[in-house]
């Protein structure tokens, strides 16, 4: 069995009820039942993350977080919302670790971080920020062999927006 956390307002639902689609904000994280007796939310200031440490055993906990961060698309540019968020995922390790007076709490943030190392480079002010915030956070930054992002309106292009902050 699983259990889902989030921000999202979603819900597990009967197999036999009908889902429809409503539009929501935020997002959920799926967990095992059988590790989730030792989750421990973080409160955020927006939906775009649902952070919760997870106790494995008396000596390992780990803050994972899932992550939406804005996008630049068409006339838009989100780049200080963009800023915002990675201050809003620092400011969410900080509050983790206090939380369990520890100094040095295992974290592992994942999603969609709406960041290319491969399309993006050209935009140095985003570039600066996810190099600061993979710095400031202590962590390196992975993303999969395969593009996680096939856009509509540009064919041919993909991109890997999706990726994961490992703790080093």
């Amino acid at each position: 069995r699983c259990i889902l956390a989030g921000t999202s307002g979603d819900d597990f639902r009967d197999v036999t009820e009908r889902l429809t689609y409503i539009e929501r904000t935020g997002l959920v994280t799926l967990t095992r039942e059988d590790i989730s007796g030792g989750m421990i939310p973080i409160s955020t200031k927006t939906p775009h993350f649902d952070a919760n440490i997870l106790t494995l055993d008396d000596d390992t906990k780990i803050l994972v977080v899932n992550c939406y961060f804005p996008s630049n698309g068409g006339k838009k540019d989100n780049t200080k919302k963009f800023e915002d968020a990675a201050m809003e995922l620092k400011r969410i390790k900080c509050i983790a670790e206090k939380r369990l007076n520890q100094s040095k709490l295992q974290t592992v943030s994942t999603g969609d971080f709406n960041y290319c190392i491969l399309n993006h480079r050209s935009d140095k002010r985003r570039t600066a920020i996810m190099k600061d915030m993979v710095r400031e956070l202590e962590s390196t930054y992975h993303v999969p062999d395969l593009p996680t992002h096939k856009s509509r309106s540009w064919e041919l292009s993909e991109s890997h927006l999706d990726g994961l902050l490992i703790e080093d």
